[in-house]
C-alpha cells in the first residue's frame, strides 16, 4: 500500500455529560380557541296548500243544484215575509182592542179614577194585560185633565205616549212605561204583576204632575 492513501477518520461528537445524545427539545402547547358552533338553521316554511278546486256539477246534476239553491232562497224570503206579516197583524189586533175598550166606556164614566179602579180589579183577577191597557187609557185622560195634552180617539196609546215624550221631554218619567208598552204591544211576552206595578207607579206619578 502506498503511503499516499489516507486513513478514514472517525468523527467524534461531543455531548454534554448527563444528557442523551438524541434528546429532543420540549414543544410548547398551543392554545387555540375552539371554533364557534354554527347558527341554528331556520326550519323551512312549507307553502300553504292550494285551495280545493270546487267544481259546480254540470249537466243534470248542475241543474238540480241550482234549482235547489233557488228554492232555498225563495223559501227563506217567504218565511221572513210571513213573520213580518204576522207581527203587523198582531200589532193591528192589539191596537184595535185598545180602541174598542176606549169606545166601550160611556162618556160620563170616562174618568181616570173610574178607569184606575177597574184596572185594579182586573189585576186582582190576574188579567194584567187588560189592567195595563186600562191604566194606559187612564193615564191619557189624566194628562188631558191636567191640560198637558188633548185626548183624541183617533190616536193609539203608543202614539200618544211617543208624542208626549217628544213634545214635553218627559224622558225620565216615560222611559220605563214606554218600554213596557212596546213589549206588550209589539213583543211576544205577556205582562205579569211586576209589570202592572210598574205602570201603576207611572199612573200615580202622573197624578202628582199638576198638584
Amino acid at each position: 500500500m502506498s503511503s499516499s492513501q489516507t486513513k478514514p477518520t472517525a468523527s467524534v461528537q461531543t455531548t454534554s455529560p448527563g444528557k442523551p445524545a438524541n434528546a429532543a427539545k420540549p414543544t410548547t402547547p398551543s392554545y387555540t380557541r375552539p371554533a364557534p358552533p354554527p347558527p341554528p338553521q331556520k326550519p323551512e316554511r312549507k307553502p300553504p296548500p292550494p285551495p280545493p278546486n270546487v267544481k259546480t256539477p254540470g249537466g243534470a246534476a248542475g241543474f238540480l243544484f241550482w234549482l235547489m239553491t233557488g228554492l232555498a232562497v225563495i223559501g227563506f224570503i217567504v218565511i221572513i215575509y210571513l213573520i213580518i206579516r204576522n207581527v203587523r197583524k198582531k200589532v193591528a189586533l192589539e191596537e184595535s182592542r185598545i180602541l174598542q175598550e176606549e169606545r166601550r166606556l160611556p162618556p160620563e164614566r170616562m174618568r181616570s179614577e173610574t178607569i184606575y179602579e177597574k184596572a185594579l180589579r182586573e189585576a186582582e183577577q190576574g188579567n194584567y194585560a187588560e189592567a195595563i191597557r186600562l191604566l194606559t187609557i187612564g193615564s191619557l185622560i189624566l194628562l188631558e185633565s191636567h191640560r198637558v195634552m188633548c185626548y183624541q180617539d183617533s190616536l193609539t196609546n203608543g202614539e200618544y205616549l211617543r208624542e208626549l215624550m217628544v213634545e214635553r221631554e218627559l224622558h225620565t218619567l216615560f222611559a220605563t212605561p214606554m218600554a213596557l208598552f212596546d213589549r206588550l204591544i209589539y213583543g211576544f211576552q205577556h205582562p205579569d204583576k211586576k209589570d202592572f206595578e210598574t205602570f201603576k207607579l207611572f199612573y200615580l206619578d202622573l197624578e202628582k204632575l199638576k198638584r
